[in-house]
């Protein structure tokens, strides 16, 4: 396949079983639901963004403790968000890998024993990533290690579902020879699409409610874990493209 037909594939993936990808939202719309149980409870103003829910810094009306402790809450609330979307991409690339192109079933424990596991993964890269961050914004004042993490997600994913391990993951040696293999070109591109995805992501979030937006997203997320999948089988085909 080349990377036209890989995009189109992931675009449509989908809509392969509209049913099967609106039940992996679920989990996804209880938790919109309890953050705004969250929300009429406490009268905090909570925001979504960039995958992320966050509490308003600007309410100068709540007490340094109960910022604190609702900040711990919503914690809680973002990480259980985060590790369930990881185990549902991470159940899409090795699908993918396996030449399989149905949607994943909705196996809870399944999904969260992978999500944790990729969750502790991509946690450790982002510390990285920000450690580095701090010396390079003070040399040239821009935020480009993060960016650069994207280049390898389709790499990271590929590891990890091979070894189903955290620590045989963050193998960098690993990660880059699969991204050579993948090639430099589909590695750029599929860094655009994430960026122009977040950046759309970002604007819907202006116009969307909450339960709309993180249906939207785990659709993005299926499509984009469908397209790192199919650059990874399809490798092989792009080794010429790192000459």
């Amino acid at each position: 396949m080349n990377i036209g037909e890989i995009i189109k594939d992931g675009i449509t993936y989908p809509l392969v079983d509209l049913t099967d990808s609106l039940k992996l939202a679920i989990p996804n719309i209880f938790v919109v639901i309890a953050t705004v149980i969250f929300i009429f409870t406490t009268g905090t103003d909570v925001y979504f963004s960039l995958n992320y829910f966050f509490i308003d810094p600007s309410q100068s009306s709540l007490s340094t403790a109960t910022y604190i402790i609702l900040t711990l809450i919503l914690l809680i609330i973002n990480v259980i968000y985060w590790i369930y979307n990881l185990g549902v991409v991470s159940r899409v690339f090795e699908n993918t890998m396996m030449n399989k192109r149905e949607v994943p079933y909705f196996d809870l424990k399944r999904i969260f024993d992978k999500g944790s596991k990729l969750f502790i993964v991509y946690l450790i890269f982002i510390l990285i990533c920000c450690i580095i961050n701090l010396y390079i914004e003070f040399i040239v004042y821009i935020n480009i290690t993060l960016l650069v993490l994207m280049a390898f997600v389709p790499a990271i994913l590929a590891v990890f579902s091979q070894t189903n391990s955290i620590s045989k993951t963050l193998d960098i040696k690993r990660i880059w020879e699969i991204t050579k293999e993948i090639g430099i070109k589909n590695t750029a591109i599929f860094m655009v699409l994430l960026l122009i995805i977040t950046i759309i992501f970002g604007l819907l979030a202006y116009f969307c409610s909450y339960i709309a937006l993180v249906i939207i997203l785990l659709f993005v997320e299926l499509i984009m874990a469908r397209i790192a999948g199919l650059l990874y089988v399809n490798r092989t085909n792009n080794m010429t493209s790192n000459d």
